[in-house]
């Protein structure tokens, strides 16, 4: 919950200088009395905070067993369907 809530943040200081056209990450946490969105864009890996990011998503993704719905993150990497 401590988490910026947008990488890049809107004055781009957690996030300088990023690379464009990279996928964008949100995560929704909503439980309770418990609301949270994080929105990870790609580009900001090199980042202050940003390893704390990827290992929530990691986290998720074993959590979830997202391996088990949509197979390994790692073999959608660099992939495109052809027109």
């Amino acid at each position: 919950m401590s988490m910026d809530t947008n990488w890049p943040d809107e004055a781009g200081l957690n996030c300088p200088e990023p690379p464009t056209d990279l996928p964008t990450v949100s995560v929704t946490v909503d439980a309770a009395e418990l609301a949270r969105t994080v929105k990870f864009y790609e580009g900001c890996a090199g980042a202050p905070g940003a390893d704390r990011v990827k290992a929530m998503v990691a986290e998720l993704d074993k959590a979830l067993a997202l391996d088990d719905w949509i197979g390994p993150r790692e073999r959608f990497y660099g992939k495109r369907d052809k027109p």
